[in-house]
């Protein structure tokens, strides 16, 4: 607030004088790559100190990444939006080819209001309600049939079949989120890695000497995303695990999992290239670099 006036902050980039809508940026999410030694009882400083030749102490490390996977996948959140064009057949298979199968059965029987509810939970489905009227309407629609721009005649159950195989699981991924008003990059990562992983700062190491990694793709919605990720050394010590009475946890997050790279490679789809690198990076940076202090966390 300077001289009674309140300056605009983006919630997207954290810049002033814009809003979201107006920003030009990519659009924005913060997050954590935890990383971990496999064996549970490993010390850093004691490994430097028994090999005087090892730069990092991790040379010889098995590490572990945490992967956050969603509960639902995000082509089944958008397609239960009604964010595609009625007649953009080719663009809702699409979808329906990155969803499981139960949630392909799921939006196929319906109904429509439980699968809404079912989403965003009953305490929070109102904060949606100006989309729920149209991605009803769509819904219904949809399930009468629909005409792509060739004058084909597809049902629900077509496009269904047109997708082939479905997706084992929900997309997997790092924790990460929004900015809320007036947080900066770095809160929001934290807020975001305490809301999806009960894990607080204070409980991990944040390697603060080097730039978050950064994944920036299109989607297949033609849209520009930006996620940064800060990475944490998270002591062998620290326990993560699902917590269903968790509410964010329950509402957003089907299941936790620390993993070896190549079992984090594998669970990451293969059409998300730019989170693969990701992990690729984070993992490198370990095996070549001593990116923190030492110290009685470690």
């Amino acid at each position: 607030m300077r001289g009674g006036n309140t300056t605009m902050i983006c919630t997207n980039c954290g810049g002033q004088g814009h809003s979201f809508r107006q920003c030009i940026a990519p659009v924005m999410s913060y997050g954590v790559i935890m990383v971990r030694p496999k064996n549970r009882s490993f010390c850093i400083a004691e490994k430097l100190v028994q090999q005087p030749s090892f730069v990092t102490g991790l040379e010889t490390q098995e590490l572990e990444f945490l992967l956050i996977q969603r509960r639902d996948s995000l082509g089944f959140i958008e397609l239960t939006r009604g964010r595609y064009k009625m007649n953009d057949v080719d663009y809702i298979i699409l979808h329906m080819k990155r969803i499981t199968h139960a949630e392909r059965m799921k939006y196929l029987e319906g109904p429509f209001e439980t699968i809404w509810n079912s989403m965003w939970g009953l305490d929070h489905s109102h904060l949606y309600k100006n989309e729920y009227e149209t991605a009803k309407a769509k819904w219904e629609s949809i399930h009468k049939g629909v005409t792509d721009a060739n004058g084909t005649f597809w049902t629900v159950e077509d496009m269904i079949r047109e997708a082939g195989e479905a997706q084992e699981t929900p997309e997997w991924g790092f924790p990460k989120g929004r900015r809320d008003a007036h947080e900066n990059d770095y809160i929001c990562a934290m807020r975001e890695m305490y809301e999806e992983t009960g894990v607080k700062e204070e409980d991990v190491i944040p390697i603060q000497n080097l730039e978050p990694l950064v994944e920036s793709f299109f989607g297949s919605n033609h849209v520009h995303y930006c996620h940064k990720y800060y990475v944490v050394w998270v002591p062998p010590t620290t326990n993560i695990e699902f917590d269903a009475e968790n509410d964010h946890m329950r509402r957003e997050i089907g299941d936790i999992q620390w993993v070896s790279l190549e079992k984090g490679l594998s669970l990451i789809r293969p059409e998300n290239i730019e989170k693969r690198e990701v992990l690729l990076r984070a993992a490198s940076l370990f095996r070549n670099l001593c990116p923190f202090p030492l110290g009685n966390k470690l």
